[in-house]
């Protein structure tokens, strides 16, 4: 068994919008990154730098893409803040080469 199976119990919806994540305790805006996808119960992103597990952040979107004139469906859970819980991050790379980290969050209440 090599394939990896996902256990999700909401839909996933594929978003483009830039972010910007901050730790828990931090003041500032430290790090801008790619959403991927979003779902009711979590998020995927792209950022330059690695994320610790488990860590506590606030994730905002800055902008959607120029493309993309879609309002997000109410099923993605939309948002334009919320608190979130990382629980996974891989090195990878983005949709256009550039090397990086993709990360997996859980999405905590409230959601702005």
């Amino acid at each position: 068994m090599s394939a990896h199976t996902e256990k999700r119990s909401t839909k996933r919806f594929t978003r483009h919008a830039g972010v910007e994540v901050r730790g828990h305790a931090c003041s500032d805006w430290c790090t801008k990154g790619e959403l991927i996808d979003c779902s009711e119960g979590g998020v995927g992103f792209f950022l330059p730098e690695p994320m610790k597990r488990v860590g506590v952040i606030l994730l905002r979107v800055c902008q959607k893409s120029p493309h993309d004139t879609s309002h997000w469906p109410q099923e993605a859970g939309q948002f334009n803040m919320i608190t979130a819980k990382v629980c996974w991050c891989l090195e990878g790379c983005s949709a256009e080469g550039t090397r990086g980290f993709r990360v997996g969050v859980q999405r905590m209440l409230p959601f702005y």
